[in-house]
């Protein structure tokens, strides 16, 4: 279970939480790291900085600072969940509220999750089904 302290980025990079699922780890970890650098760089939010800081204590991928070869900072990256010999590939899509009479909305990040390939698909249509 999640504690108040963390947050689900948090929990990506943690031994004890979901690293271990994560089939393409060190490919979504460098990824994400990379990205939330580039928040720290552009908004000077001390939550952000924080958060890079919690992070990179946690044992973060050693060439976090450079993409791979097959393009990981691509339009698309796709996160693969593994457990009990099933692999489901995910991509995600981020949305962020802005308004000028609420500026708490601007804090608010909406993460959302769709199947990346055939089988992933047709395992989520199963569940809803």
């Amino acid at each position: 279970m999640l504690h108040s302290n963390y947050n689900l980025l948090m929990a990506l990079f943690r031994e004890d939480m979901f690293r271990p699922l994560i089939a393409n780890w060190e490919v979504v970890a460098s990824h994400l790291l990379r990205r939330l650098r580039r928040q720290v760089l552009a908004y000077d939010s001390e939550s952000h900085k924080a958060l890079y800081q919690k992070i990179l204590a946690l044992n973060p991928p050693e060439n976090r600072q450079q993409p791979g070869e097959i393009g990981e900072d691509g339009p698309m990256q796709t996160i693969d969940f593994s457990l009990d010999g099933i692999t489901l590939s995910l991509f995600t899509t981020l949305s962020q509220f802005g308004t000028a009479l609420d500026t708490g909305m601007e804090e608010l990040l909406i993460e959302s999750y769709f199947p990346a390939n055939k089988f992933s698909e047709q395992f989520f249509s199963k569940l809803i089904n």
